[in-house]
């Protein structure tokens, strides 16, 4: 068990090493990917939706027949929303 042979070894395990980071990046990819689409998802229906319900909550608080305010959300960053 000489130093040549420890640094085949070693060599080896560090390649090892690196295909594990490699899978894991990847899988970390697909989750962010995901989470991105199912986030940008929800946001789109609660951003149809806001308006009409906030002009619902507010018809007749400024008076009697008031058609009540209004709302939107808006995305600040499309590619990193969070």
């Amino acid at each position: 068990h000489g130093i040549a042979e420890n640094v085949v070894n070693t060599s080896r395990e560090a390649d090892i090493a690196r295909r594990d980071i490699e899978e894991i990046e990847a899988q970390f990819e697909v989750v962010r990917k995901n989470r991105k689409e199912c986030f940008l998802d929800c946001f789109q229906k609660v951003a149809s939706e806001i308006g009409n319900v906030y002009k619902q909550l507010t018809a007749n608080t400024a008076g009697l027949h008031a058609e009540g305010g209004s709302a939107y959300l808006d995305l600040e960053d499309t590619e990193d929303p969070f």
